[in-house]
């Protein structure tokens, strides 16, 4: 149960750091752009080790991502 919960954080903030990332790369910002691009690295080999090991963390992951988009699309 718990990993699920930490799939779901690691895809939630990883959907909004790509959001982010997107953001800065438009606006042309290379530094924050390469550390939005490490933390969605990071958080995609925490959830890509997690798919591995159960296939059922793609229901979280999923949520994750929806909560994420959400959030970041709902922001002003």
């Amino acid at each position: 149960m718990i990993e699920w919960l930490l799939v779901f954080v690691a895809f939630l903030v990883m959907d909004m750091a790509y959001a982010a990332w997107a953001k800065k790369v438009a606006e042309r910002d290379p530094l924050q752009a390469s550390l939005y691009a490490v933390a969605i690295v990071l958080c995609s080999a925490f959830v890509t080790i997690s798919f591995v090991k159960d296939y059922w963390t793609v229901v979280p992951a999923a949520l994750g991502a929806f909560v994420g988009t959400w959030i970041v699309v709902r922001r002003p």
